[in-house]
């Protein structure tokens, strides 16, 4: 069943209401009756009926959640973004107690899928650890009617979602996992991040420009996003860092040197039990007898398809 043939069915069969009563959906037909009406429809439908009434705007939501894994109190669940839309053009977001949101995106209409996601997450006091999985280079995402869109509007709201989801993290320690390398930054009380510039510079290959994003003292280049994710992360462990913000982006290579950007043993420690980068396909390990062999080793067969060197 589609939403205009149950609209259709709903006009048949019960008479009209006037325009002051129809936000309070007065049919006479029990919740337990609609839910079962409204679990024929699709999901894209649900979105539709979701926005008709209050009472349809509860039942479309609960049954999207449901066919999607989630159950109360909904604290963490993996849906596709047509659902988080559906949640946010429904107001349902400060009911649901969402803590971890997985959201993969089809290829186009990016950007208004985007737009959605940031108000989700403002609205969801709790959710502190967020992945999207965008499938392709998220800059270069089109709309549905083969539009491209800026990738400088694209990569704002990116950082508006990560800055908003760190400014509810406690830890100031933050490590961002980039293609290449891992960076520490230590915030400050007085840092907001993360803060962002277009870079002009073309890549090679006519592919889209890449992207610097400032946050604390340090500025790292990201391009070509497929993914991204952001998390608090706190160790039960002995390790020196308790807690601590990771944020990752795709990884090709990367390379463990403690004498870069800061890193201590210590952060490896905590770090390296924490990550997880499928993309990864080469990596190289620098000053390898300072490291933990146990955590290295560890590390090393959860990315095995990763082509290893010692320097």
């Amino acid at each position: 069943m589609t939403f205009s043939a149950l609209v259709s069915w709903t006009r048949s069969f019960f008479p009209q209401t006037s325009p002051k009563d129809r936000p309070t959906f007065n049919v006479p037909l029990p919740a337990e009756i609609w839910d079962v009406i409204l679990d024929f429809l699709a999901d894209d439908d649900l979105l539709q009926a979701a926005c008709v009434s209050r009472a349809w705007n509860a039942l479309s939501i609960a049954i999207v959640l449901r066919r999607h894994g989630a159950s109360p109190p909904f604290y963490s669940f993996d849906i596709p973004s047509f659902a988080i839309q559906a949640i946010h053009i429904s107001c349902a977001v400060p009911r649901i107690n969402i803590h971890t949101l997985r959201c993969a995106f089809p290829a186009h209409d990016v950007l208004r899928r985007m737009r959605s996601v940031r108000e989700v997450v403002a609205k969801s006091p709790s959710l502190t650890s967020l992945s999207l999985d965008f499938g392709r280079d998220f800059l270069v995402a089109k709309s549905r009617k083969g539009v491209l869109h800026r990738p400088e509007t694209l990569m704002s709201l990116l950082c508006d979602i990560l800055r908003t989801v760190m400014l509810r993290i406690a830890a100031r320690v933050v490590f961002v996992v980039v293609d290449g390398g891992i960076f520490k930054i230590t915030l400050g009380k007085d840092d907001l991040p993360p803060s962002r510039c277009f870079a002009p510079a073309k890549l090679g290959g006519g592919r889209c420009p890449c992207f610097t994003i400032a946050l604390g003292n340090v500025c790292f280049y990201v391009d070509n996003i497929t993914a991204a994710s952001i998390s608090s992360v706190r160790n039960t462990s002995r390790a020196e860092q308790k807690e601590f913000t990771l944020i990752i982006f795709p990884t090709n290579s990367l390379t463990l040197d403690c004498a870069w950007n800061s890193l201590s043993l210590a952060d490896l420690s905590s770090l390296l039990p924490n990550l997880d980068l499928p993309t990864l396909r080469h990596f190289t390990v620098k000053n390898s007898d300072e490291i933990d062999p146990v955590i290295l080793e560890e590390f090393m067969g959860r990315h095995s398809r990763a082509k290893v060197e010692y320097k």
